[in-house]
């Protein structure tokens, strides 16, 4: 069995492998046509010298033509037949085969962040951190599939497989897809971090679940999309028993989508069932930073959970340079003899690109993409790339019943510049405040943290 860690050394070895294995095949056809004109040119040479009958060379020569022949016409065949590979690369490396049925790019990207905490009674510790450091090949093959393999060397010093899927594109408004990816439920979570308008995540992913493997189909129309996948855990995850499995849904209805404006409702639902060798769940945030050491509010582990529901709702309104967003997840805890228990949480949040850029979002995908400056830094004449702010308010309760596990609201503020299409430098500011069932009770918090990021 591969270890998570190796599949990095595993995928690129196995690429090299392949591209080797083709070249040499092109190798030994072009040696063998050398060795046959070579072969041919000495039988000729006996025949003239006297040395070798008419009779016993012509079998043998003829047997190389008949050959020779053959390996011409299917070199003239493999030329023919060849797609040629166009080369891009911006905004990131890209290999395109002519007929569009191959494709292949690197991806990938790097944040840097730098925190500083203005304590109320916990010492929570200033840093600096690698955040992520994620890169992989994406791309499509025989027209109508797809795959994708994505690392994170990062991570706080834990690398871990992302994704590692394949997926299959039945028809212009169908796919299937297998392996490991985000469970398709929430808003912000399913875009890359890349180009998410805060640092981190907000309060409503502690009762969400992440990557998984799974199998899935999507469906999308002019207005509609709708996701529904069967799923395990997590590749990274260690089990010592049956692991738990979850079905999970998402729709979306955009009435509105053009170059000026989107706008979107949707609906979540997940059953969720705990893996056998506990039977347990457990939610947990920490502050909206990745330089925090632990939660600050958890529910602790929940024994005798029979299963999950998680549902939720979401909208999303971009007006030009102006948008919102808005979530609110609940997670119900069935359990088979104790008390029940329910957490939910929800946030809003609004940006405005003082610069007049969109923030586009691709609603066939349920993704936002990259920020591209109308004027891309440069000095020289003036322009300075695409300026953007925002506020965030999000609350997450895991107080109900028996379990005690805090409640938590904050304001996050952001300030971030981007250059251009492919660099971004982000300033937020979080003030946290939790109530006194919280593992650090009745504290107000100041957070600041900067980041550097490179998308490729």
């Amino acid at each position: 069995m591969i270890n998570p860690k190796q599949c990095p050394q595993v995928f690129f070895s196995t690429c090299a492998l392949v591209l080797c294995g083709a070249l040499s095949a092109n190798a030994s056809s072009q040696s063998r046509l050398d060795d046959i004109e070579r072969e041919l040119s000495k039988l000729r040479t006996a025949v003239e010298s006297g040395s070798m009958t008419n009779a016993s060379a012509l079998v043998k020569i003829k047997e190389l033509q008949a050959e020779l022949k053959a390996l011409r016409e299917a070199e003239t065949a493999r030329k023919k037949n060849a797609d040629p590979v166009k080369v891009k690369l911006y905004p990131t490396p890209k290999f395109k085969s002519e007929s569009g049925d191959f494709e292949a790019k690197f991806v990938g990207f790097m944040q840097a962040d730098g925190t500083w905490f203005i304590d109320d009674v916990t010492d929570n510790p200033d840093g600096t951190t690698i955040r992520r450091a994620r890169v992989g090949l994406a791309g499509r093959f025989m027209k109508d599939f797809g795959y994708k393999f994505l690392y994170d060397f990062g991570n706080n010093h834990n690398p871990a497989l992302q994704d590692a899927f394949i997926a299959y594109k039945a028809s212009p408004k169908t796919s299937f897809i297998v392996g490991q990816y985000k469970e398709p439920i929430g808003l912000e979570w399913q875009s890359p971090s890349k180009y998410w308008t805060f640092a981190e995540l907000p309060a409503v992913t502690a009762l969400t679940p992440r990557r998984s493997i799974g199998v899935g189909v999507i469906h999308k129309t002019d207005k509609f999309r709708v996701a529904v996948s069967a799923f395990g855990e997590n590749s990274n995850k260690v089990r010592s028993d049956d692991e738990g499995y979850s079905f999970t849904g998402h729709a979306v209805f955009n009435p509105v989508h053009d170059k000026k404006r989107h706008m979107h409702v949707g609906a979540s639902v997940s059953h969720r069932s705990p893996d056998a060798g506990s039977n347990a769940v457990s939610f947990k945030a920490k502050a909206e930073t990745s330089a925090s050491t632990g939660a600050i509010v958890n529910t602790g582990s929940i024994s005798d959970v029979d299963n999950i529901l998680l549902y939720g709702a979401e909208a999303l309104g971009i007006f030009g340079p102006v948008m919102f967003q808005g979530e609110w997840t609940t997670a119900d805890v069935s359990r088979d003899v104790s008390p029940d228990a329910t957490f939910d949480s929800y946030y809003a949040q609004a940006s405005w690109m003082m610069t007049g850029e969109m923030r586009t979002f691709n609603p066939k995908r349920h993704m936002f993409k990259r920020v591209s400056p109308a004027r891309p830094f440069d000095p020289k004449n003036g322009d300075w790339g695409a300026v953007e702010v925002a506020v965030r308010y999000d609350s997450l309760n895991l107080n109900d019943g028996p379990f005690t596990g805090g409640e938590m609201n904050k304001v996050t503020t952001a300030l971030n510049w981007h250059p251009n299409a492919l660099l971004r430098w982000s300033l937020n500011h979080q003030f946290v405040e939790t109530d006194e069932n919280a593992v650090n009770p009745n504290e107000e918090v100041n957070i600041f943290t900067g980041r550097a990021q490179v998308d490729f």
